[in-house]
Protein backbone atom coordinates (compact mmCIF):
# COMPACT_ATOMS: atom_id res chain seq x y z
CA UNK A 1 0.00 0.00 0.00
CA UNK A 2 1.25 3.77 -0.92
CA UNK A 3 0.16 4.96 2.23
CA UNK A 4 2.38 2.53 4.21
CA UNK A 5 5.50 4.40 3.04
CA UNK A 6 4.86 8.24 3.45
CA UNK A 7 7.21 10.03 5.88
CA UNK A 8 4.33 12.26 7.12
CA UNK A 9 3.03 9.64 9.21
CA UNK A 10 6.17 10.68 11.58
CA UNK A 11 5.06 14.51 11.33
CA UNK A 12 3.12 16.49 13.51
CA UNK A 13 -0.32 17.72 13.37
CA UNK A 14 0.30 21.20 14.07
CA UNK A 15 3.74 22.87 15.07
CA UNK A 16 1.37 25.14 17.79
CA UNK A 17 4.78 26.19 19.60
CA UNK A 18 5.68 28.24 16.28
CA UNK A 19 2.26 29.05 15.73
CA UNK A 20 1.46 30.09 19.16
CA UNK A 21 4.50 32.69 19.43
CA UNK A 22 3.76 33.59 15.63
CA UNK A 23 0.43 34.56 17.07
CA UNK A 24 1.47 36.61 19.69
CA UNK A 25 0.88 33.24 22.24
CA UNK A 26 -2.84 34.38 22.01
CA UNK A 27 -4.36 30.23 22.31
CA UNK A 28 -8.54 31.58 21.02
CA UNK A 29 -7.15 33.20 17.89
CA UNK A 30 -4.79 30.14 17.10
CA UNK A 31 -7.80 27.90 17.45
CA UNK A 32 -10.03 30.66 15.60
CA UNK A 33 -7.65 30.23 12.58
CA UNK A 34 -7.45 26.66 12.72
CA UNK A 35 -10.86 26.25 12.83
CA UNK A 36 -11.55 28.69 9.66
CA UNK A 37 -9.10 26.20 7.90
CA UNK A 38 -11.05 23.65 9.15
CA UNK A 39 -14.30 25.38 7.94
CA UNK A 40 -12.83 26.22 4.81
CA UNK A 41 -11.35 23.06 3.38
CA UNK A 42 -14.35 20.74 2.59
CA UNK A 43 -14.59 23.35 -0.60
CA UNK A 44 -11.12 22.92 -1.46
CA UNK A 45 -11.59 18.97 -1.30
CA UNK A 46 -14.93 19.28 -3.39
CA UNK A 47 -12.90 20.93 -5.95
CA UNK A 48 -9.99 18.72 -5.84
CA UNK A 49 -12.14 15.58 -6.53
CA UNK A 50 -14.07 17.15 -9.46
CA UNK A 51 -10.43 18.30 -10.90
CA UNK A 52 -9.45 14.18 -10.40
CA UNK A 53 -12.86 13.19 -11.96
CA UNK A 54 -12.49 15.98 -14.85
CA UNK A 55 -8.84 14.71 -15.43
CA UNK A 56 -7.82 18.66 -14.64
CA UNK A 57 -4.44 17.94 -13.29
CA UNK A 58 -4.00 22.14 -13.70
CA UNK A 59 -6.86 22.02 -11.32
CA UNK A 60 -5.42 19.50 -8.52
CA UNK A 61 -2.11 21.49 -8.59
CA UNK A 62 -3.72 24.97 -7.91
CA UNK A 63 -5.76 23.17 -5.09
CA UNK A 64 -3.12 21.63 -3.95
CA UNK A 65 -1.41 24.43 -3.63
CA UNK A 66 -3.71 26.79 -1.83
CA UNK A 67 -3.55 24.16 0.96
CA UNK A 68 -0.05 23.51 0.86
CA UNK A 69 0.11 27.41 1.80
CA UNK A 70 -2.57 28.00 4.32
CA UNK A 71 -1.89 24.78 6.16
CA UNK A 72 2.29 26.10 5.82
CA UNK A 73 1.08 29.57 7.14
CA UNK A 74 -0.60 27.60 10.10
CA UNK A 75 1.94 24.95 11.15
CA UNK A 76 -0.23 22.39 9.97
CA UNK A 77 3.05 20.39 9.50
CA UNK A 78 1.50 16.94 8.06
CA UNK A 79 -1.83 18.46 5.96
CA UNK A 80 1.11 20.67 4.15
CA UNK A 81 2.84 18.07 3.31
CA UNK A 82 0.10 15.75 2.13
CA UNK A 83 -0.86 19.28 -0.22
CA UNK A 84 2.87 19.26 -1.57
CA UNK A 85 2.53 15.54 -2.50
CA UNK A 86 -0.63 16.42 -4.25
CA UNK A 87 0.76 19.04 -5.98
CA UNK A 88 3.53 17.20 -7.32
CA UNK A 89 1.97 13.94 -8.18
CA UNK A 90 -0.42 15.73 -10.35
CA UNK A 91 2.23 15.88 -12.82
CA UNK A 92 2.63 12.66 -13.72
CA UNK A 93 -0.88 11.82 -12.49
CA UNK A 94 -2.55 8.37 -11.39
CA UNK A 95 -5.37 8.87 -9.78
CA UNK A 96 -5.42 5.71 -7.59
CA UNK A 97 -2.42 7.96 -5.80
CA UNK A 98 -4.33 11.00 -5.87
CA UNK A 99 -7.15 9.75 -4.34
CA UNK A 100 -5.26 7.95 -1.66
CA UNK A 101 -3.72 11.59 -1.03
CA UNK A 102 -6.92 12.75 -0.91
CA UNK A 103 -8.27 10.15 1.67
CA UNK A 104 -4.64 10.92 4.05
CA UNK A 105 -5.68 14.75 3.76
CA UNK A 106 -9.36 13.73 4.88
CA UNK A 107 -7.88 11.75 7.71
CA UNK A 108 -5.79 14.18 8.90
CA UNK A 109 -8.43 17.10 8.82
CA UNK A 110 -10.27 14.85 11.64
CA UNK A 111 -6.88 14.88 13.31
CA UNK A 112 -6.77 18.81 12.89
CA UNK A 113 -10.59 18.76 14.79
CA UNK A 114 -9.45 16.83 17.79
CA UNK A 115 -6.36 19.25 18.02
CA UNK A 116 -8.59 22.05 17.90
CA UNK A 117 -10.72 20.81 20.83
Amino acid sequence: DYTEELPEKELATCNSDVLLKRLMDDEELVKEVILTFVEDFPDHLAEIKNCISKADFEGVIHQGRQLREAATNLELVRMASYAARLETTSTDPDSRELSEIVQLMEDELDNIRTFCN
